[in-house]
Formats: structure tokens, C-alpha cells, sequence
């Protein structure tokens, strides 16, 4: 979990990975330089967790970080501004790896639009071609991807600004079909006011 000043919206965040019926995860907090009470809303967060404080170098390097603290299977990046969509999510995700043996599940997101759920685009079938073309998307917050598979293609380009995304989802769909969960994951802040962070 990347963040920064973040206390406005975290606490939903926080809600949705607690209320998860799969409570099988470990949670790490990759601090950009907070200064808004939210390292100590984390510090009151309870369950499994590991804060990595004040790390520079831009958004890839610090989602990085966090892959490289994570022991578990599978890592998931939720904005601290975003959250899950419903309490069933990493079951859901975590029954998808274990009947498809993919390295890489994704869903829909929602928008959440001045207060209100916008309906999700339709998910349209994934190939890398489409994906490529710009045919298909993948939107982030709903990501899970085998720990594994970076060993094979590599993490977030440091070098990169933007679309950092996009250019691991290239390299991994090269080489791994995804798995396709047709409903939303997550669900994603429309808003200008507070600026984007990752989870």
C-alpha cells in the first residue's frame, strides 16, 4: 500500500480489506512522507502490517518496495484513496488461482463520481493483442498477481512516470493469459481535490 496524506479517504480503504471474508493476507504501508495523521490511523490499524516510512524515488519505486517486503503468494496494489467493492473479493480472487492456476486475476472497477457509483464500463476479452492496441484495458486497483511472476517479467519500470501499469501489464500478458473476473473488484475515486496515491 502506497500513500500520502491520505486520512480523508483511508479509512474506507481500511474498512473494505477488513471486512473481507478471506482474512488470509498481510498488509504493507509504503509511506510517501505523510503529515496528516494518517501514519497514526495505521498505526491503530489492527491485523497483520508492515509500514516502510518515507520512501522517496516516485510511485513505481515505492510499489516495488512493497512487492519486495510482501511474503505472501499473491500482491495486490489498492489506491488508499479506493477500496474493495465487496467483502468477497480475495475469496473470490484466491478461489480464481486456485482452480486456474493463472499468475495474474483481474476485475471491473466502479467509478465513484461526486457521491455517486457510476455503472462499470463492459470488460471486454483480454489477449495481448487487444491490450496492445488499445482494445482492452486493465484497471490497476483490481490487480492480483503470483509473487512469482515478477521473477519472470520483471516489477514497475523505475524509469517511468506514467503508465507504469501499463507497461508491466504488456510484459506480463506477454508470457501469462489473465484470469477475467466479470463484476467489479474494486471501486475507484473520480475527483480532483485529493491526489491519486497507491495501495
Amino acid at each position: 500500500m502506497l500513500f500520502r496524506s491520505s486520512a480523508a479517504t483511508l479509512p474506507d480503504t481500511l474498512a473494505s480489506v477488513q471486512r473481507q471474508t478471506c482474512q488470509d493476507f498481510e498488509h504493507i504501508f509504503v509511506d510517501g512522507g505523510s503529515t496528516d495523521g494518517t501514519l497514526e490511523m495505521i498505526a491503530a490499524y489492527p491485523g497483520r502490517k508492515r509500514v516502510l516510512r518515507d520512501v522517496g524515488g516516485g510511485v513505481s519505486r515505492a510499489m516495488n518496495q512493497g512487492i519486495e517486503a510482501a511474503t505472501g503468494e499473491y500482491v495486490a496494489h489498492l489506491h488508499s484513496d479506493d477500496y474493495y467493492a465487496s467483502d468477497d473479493v480475495l475469496e473470490t480472487v484466491a478461489e480464481r488461482f486456485a482452480r486456474e492456476g493463472t499468475d495474474w486475476v483481474f476485475g471491473n472497477v466502479q467509478v465513484l463520481k461526486n457521491g455517486s457509483l457510476v455503472p462499470p464500463y463492459p470488460m471486454l476479452p483480454f489477449s495481448y493483442d487487444s491490450f496492445a492496441a488499445g482494445r482492452a484495458w486493465v484497471p490497476h486497483p483490481a490487480v492480483f498477481i503470483r509473487r512469482s511472476a515478477f521473477g519472470r517479467v520483471g516489477m514497475f519500470d523505475e524509469q517511468l512516470k506514467y503508465a507504469m501499469d501499463v507497461d508491466l501489464w504488456l510484459r506480463l500478458g506477454r508470457v501469462a493469459r489473465p484470469s477475467t473476473v466479470d463484476r467489479p473488484l474494486a471501486v475507484f475515486r473520480d475527483h480532483a481535490e485529493i491526489g491519486r496515491a497507491h495501495v
